[in-house]
Formats: C-alpha cells, sequence, structure tokens
C-alpha cells in the first residue's frame, strides 16, 4: 500500500527514533563476550619413549600403528 509523503517521513523519524533508543540501552547495558580458550594439543609420545598404554615397550614396538 502507498503512503503520503508526510507518513512517510514520519514513519522514517519514527525508524530514526527507535534506531537511537536500541544504542542507547546497548550503550548502557554491555554485554560481555565470551573468551575462547585455546586448544591444547595433546603431547604425542616419541618412537623411542615408553609407550604410555603401560606395557614397557618402546612406543615404537608396541603401539605405533
Amino acid at each position: 500500500e502507498k503512503m503520503s509523503p508526510e507518513a512517510f517521513e514520519e514513519s522514517v523519524d519514527a525508524i530514526r527514533l527507535a534506531a537511537l533508543d536500541l544504542h542507547a540501552y546497548w550503550m548502557a547495558h554491555p554485554q560481555e563476550k565470551a573468551v575462547q580458550q585455546p586448544i591444547k594439543a595433546e603431547e604425542k609420545p616419541g618412537r623411542n619413549d615408553p609407550c604410555p598404554c603401560g606395557s614397557g615397550k618402546k612406543f615404537k614396538q608396541c603401539c605405533l600403528h
């Protein structure tokens, strides 16, 4: 439906005021951003280290599949 030029100007003014109200609200109520924790990579055993399975063998002779 068509709007008269006066109604259009009134709607633009209303939108502008609503946008300013929203901006003022969010400036007064800031949100804390969640800080992401870094992902720690698992340390892999070296080829000559004892196997983490507990067998007592070297990793390269036990679980190096």
